[in-house]
């Protein structure tokens, strides 16, 4: 497999496989305590809401270190790339935030309005990773099943977003967000095997 073209090339790639492994873990304890939130109640409200609010913070390593992959002349699209994972990162954070001060009782704001923008954060992950999956696909150098694992998480979370306004608990919003989930976690996992080959 062809070296992937980056400024200061190890350095970048041993950060970026890091902050997968901990963004598929993160993700993988917010499933367990959304699910948790929606059986058990609000025990597992604020540690579901104190983990989206982690999910936002690493989700922007992930946003920088993948803008610096590849060559100048992608350019365009990956500054499409970084720009949507970036208006993701702001919703997440800033939608995480309000759940968490709402459940201390110090926002007044209406936790729809908190969902809404968490529903939306996901929605533009999803663009965010359709997008680095042509990015990376472009590149030549990883494997078209990633890439394909990738963009099914993606599209999962697209759906959810997209359904969500219809009830989070929807069949769509369910079948997007377990697809996205499953497929996010199984992709950070590959993208992190491959980066490591050229380290």
């Amino acid at each position: 497999m062809a070296e992937v073209s980056a400024p200061d090339f190890s350095g970048d790639i041993i950060r970026l496989r890091r902050w997968l492994m901990f963004m598929a873990l993160l993700t993988l304890l917010g499933a367990f305590t959304g699910v948790g939130y929606f059986v058990y109640g609000n025990v597992f409200g604020p540690v579901s809401d104190l983990v989206s609010v982690l999910l936002g913070f690493s989700l922007y390593p992930l946003v920088s270190e993948f803008y610096r992959i590849g060559p100048e002349a992608q350019t365009g699209i990956k500054l499409t790339e970084f720009i949507i994972g970036t208006v993701a990162v702001i919703l997440m954070i800033a939608g995480s935030a309000v759940l968490v001060l709402y459940g201390m009782g110090l926002d007044q704001l209406p936790a729809g309005i908190a969902l809404g923008l968490q529903f939306t954060a996901i929605f533009f992950q999803g663009v965010w990773l359709i997008l680095v999956g042509i990015h990376l696909r472009n590149t030549g150098e990883f494997s078209a099943g990633t890439i394909r694992v990738g963009l099914v998480a993606g599209t999962g979370y697209i759906l959810f977003g997209v359904s969500s306004p219809f009830g989070s608990d929807s069949p769509a919003a369910s079948i997007g967000a377990l697809i996205g989930l499953i497929a996010f976690v199984y992709w950070a996992f590959r993208i992190r095997k491959e980066l490591s080959r050229t380290v």
